[in-house]
Formats: structure tokens, sequence, C-alpha cells
């Protein structure tokens, strides 16, 4: 998904962003990091279900600066399992059955667009995530419809007067099937209309099969070819749930943001969506604690027994401030210790000079992480898969670098966490969202 010729592009960018997704227990965590001067990222995704218990949390985030991106929760409202989650159904947006494409019609884009767009600014939002669903192939009925359901949202969201909340495009796709030219053209021609319509100010790559432990070298070469496919479109790329290999795609300018769960959420899986029978309620397991010295997560117990080595203590131990009594307060409080280290990471790529970032994350991190490992496996087995991980990315990373001598790669632009203005770029949007979708050009796609 490359520019035409395959012409590179340095694009301007600010800092590196990360945006954090937690669950409902997690919100007094965050609100208190918040509250006390520390980074969390630069927003937080907000889940529609949760607006009365994440109260104090939003209230926080946005007397402090920090970005509320809400998630609209399309992908479940259009499955059978999804629409069936607790709070699915009532969602102003949602409907008595799962959303089918061909089911939504000119009035239904613009009833569902309009609810969103009201939930939205009820809620006090300052962005919003498109209403795309999972493409399985260019023929996806979903594609033409997530096309006018993203402009509607937006020109619904101008007629309320909310004319600078971003939209961001989730672009949920398998790696495998953007290998198809037709279908990567296919996409591309899509987003830039959309682009040039003023309606999309970022896309988020949401990539099922991919993560912190679906990393191998072809899905890592699959993910940099179609993230830096899209950096001709001029609007920041982030990448959903990429864990801990989230930190390379940031260090090599394939996405400016990466988006993250709280110890969980390390890779996108719509399996429990999308399978027949119903999936249960299931259940959160206990938050892990995030070692970044070889950039995994283990249990409490697993954590206790590997920091009972003294060498092991010595070497792993946080050292920011988040952990005063180092493993102490590692094990006491994970989600405190991996909002910090994660931030200071970021932090620390943020501020190396542009062309420096892929580097100071091979010789500075990644180099020593998988020596790290090699030592932590002999005294935990367990640790054999992350060491194995480590060496892979090492070797894959190092090829793509030295590729990248060869031939200067484009980067993506860092979220601005505000809508992107294009001099000399009119919007196609019209006054009528219903107007919009009737018009001839929203079916030539």
């Amino acid at each position: 998904m490359s520019e035409p010729g395959g012409r590179h592009l340095w694009l301007p960018r600010n800092d590196l962003a990360s945006y954090v997704r937690p669950f409902p227990r997690d919100f007094s965590h965050l609100a208190r990091l918040i509250a006390e001067g520390r980074s969390v990222g630069n927003g937080i995704v907000v889940d529609p279900r949760d607006l009365r218990r994440s109260e104090d949390l939003r209230e926080v985030a946005l007397e402090e600066g920090v970005e509320l991106v809400l998630d609209p929760l399309s992908v479940e409202l259009a499955s059978e399992n999804g629409h069936k989650r607790k709070g699915a159904a009532e969602l102003p947006w949602a409907s008595d059955s799962p959303h089918q494409a061909e089911g939504l019609d000119v009035a239904g884009i613009y009833r569902y667009s309009d609810a969103l767009a009201g939930s939205v600014l009820g809620a006090g939002m300052s962005a919003v995530l498109a209403p795309t669903h999972f493409l399985e192939s260019l023929s996806s009925p979903w594609l033409a419809t997530d096309f006018r359901l993203t402009l509607a949202l937006r020109e619904c969201l101008n007629r309320r007067g909310a004319h600078d909340t971003p939209i961001y495009y989730p672009l949920i796709v398998r790696l495998k099937s953007v290998q198809s030219e037709a279908h990567r053209v296919g996409v591309l021609q899509h987003l830039r209309r959309l682009v040039a319509a003023e309606a999309v100010d970022a896309v988020w790559l949401r990539v099922p099969g991919f993560g912190a432990t679906q990393s191998g070298p072809v899905n890592l070469r699959r993910y940099f070819e179609l993230a830096r496919g899209l950096h001709g479109l001029g609007v920041p790329v982030v990448g959903e749930r990429t864990g801990t290999i989230g930190l390379a795609l940031l260090a090599f300018g394939a996405v400016g943001g990466i988006e993250q769960g709280v110890t969980f959420g390390e890779r996108c899986d719509l399996g429990p969506l999308l399978k027949r029978k119903p999936t249960g309620k299931g259940f959160l397991p206990a938050p892990r604690v995030y070692v970044s010295e070889i950039g995994t997560f283990l249990s409490r117990d697993e954590a206790r027994k590997l920091f009972a080595h003294r060498t092991v203590k010595n070497r792993f131990a946080c050292q920011l401030p988040c952990c005063p009594r180092g493993v102490e307060d590692m094990l006491a409080d994970p989600r405190r210790h991996f909002l910090v280290s994660r931030a200071k990471e970021i932090e620390q790529l943020s501020r190396m000079p542009l062309g420096d970032r892929a580097d100071h994350y091979l010789e500075t991190w990644l180099r020593p992480a998988s020596d790290r490992a090699t030592f932590a496996t002999r005294l935990n087995p367990k640790l054999l898969k992350q060491r194995e991980r480590l060496d892979r990315w090492r070797e894959s990373l190092g090829e793509l670098r030295a590729r990248d001598r060869a031939e200067t790669p484009s980067i993506s632009v860092s979220p601005a966490r505000k809508r992107i203005r294009r001099p000399g770029v009119r919007s196609t949007v019209t006054s009528s969202p219903v107007a919009i979708v009737k018009e001839d050009s929203w079916q030539q796609l």
C-alpha cells in the first residue's frame, strides 16, 4: 500500500502518542494517576456502556487535557454475541437485532449517526471512533456502509456545532486479506475520499491476529507494509492493541501512536464475537506484572518467584517513581507500575531524533532485552517463548532497519488531538446527511 512508484515521504509529526483502553476496575487507578500529574498517555478510549462508572475518570481527564475517545462498539453491535453483551442493545444507536450492512438504509444510517453524535457531545467526549466494521474482503458490504456512516457522523457532529471533534477511523482487517492488490487499492481509495471530505482525522489499525504474542516475521512484515501504505493519506496512523511490539512500530515510524489495555489487551481477538455459539460471560484475570526489562507480563505469583532470585531483583526491579520500594510496589500495584513504565518508554522514544529512534530501540532495548531474557529463562523455563519472540524481533527488525537505510521509509504523522485542516481542500459534505447518502458518489466505491 505504497504511493505510486514506490515513493516514500517524510511527513511532519509531533511527539509519539498512546491511548489507554481501561476496564471499569481500572478507572480509579487511572483517575488517581492523572490527578497526581503523571502521564497515562494522550487519551482514554471509553466504552459507552460505562459512562456512569467512568464519570470521575472522565472529569479529571478533561481537566488535565487528556483526550476522551468514545468507542461506539460498532463491531459488537453487528454480531450476535456482541449484541447480547450486557448494555450493548441499550445504546442509543443500537437496534433490536445485530446491525447488518444491507439493513442500514438512508434513514437507518442517519438515525445511527445522529444518535452517536448526540452521545459524543452529551458525554463530553473529545473524539469518537467511526462506526466501522470487520472487513473480511473488499467485497464486504460493510466497506460502502462504513463510508456512508462516517460521512453522516461528520455531518451530524457539524450540525450540532462540533466541527472540531475528530473522528478516528478504525480499519479492521486481517493482514492476509490486504495482501491482495485489489483489496489494498480499494481500501486506500475509500480512505482517500473520506480524508478529502475532511471526515477522518486518523486511521486506527485494528488487526485481528496481530499483537505482542502474534508478531512473527511474516506478520511483522505485513503489518509494516499495511501501516506504511497508509502514510500517504497524510493523517496519523495508530496501532490498536499491539502490546509491547507497539514500541517497535513507534520507533520505526510505522505508527504515530499506539492503543493498549492496562496489563491486558496485547492483541486483537475477534473470535468471541464471530463464533456462532455464545462464549459465556467470562471473567477478568488479576492484573499482571509488567517486566519491562524483557518486555513481558507475568502473574503476581510468577513474578514473585522470579524476583525471589537476588540477581533478577537487582537487574529487573523497577527504578521509576511509580515503585519507590521496587519489587514490592510492582507486585502490590501492577497497574500503576505498567502505566507509568509504558508512558516512560514512549517518552524516551519521543525524545530521540526522528532518524535515531529505530537504532535506539534496537541497541538500547531489544538487544539487551533478548540477552536478559536468556538469563531469565534459566531461572524460569516458562520465559522461553518470550526469549524466542525477542530473538525473532531482533532478526526481523534488524533486517528491516538495513533495508530502511538503503531507502528512507515513510513516517506516520503523530496524533495531534485536533482536526487536521488541509489548505485548499474543500469538504464534499453537504448540509444534509440524508442528501449525502443519496448522492451517486456514495455508490462509486
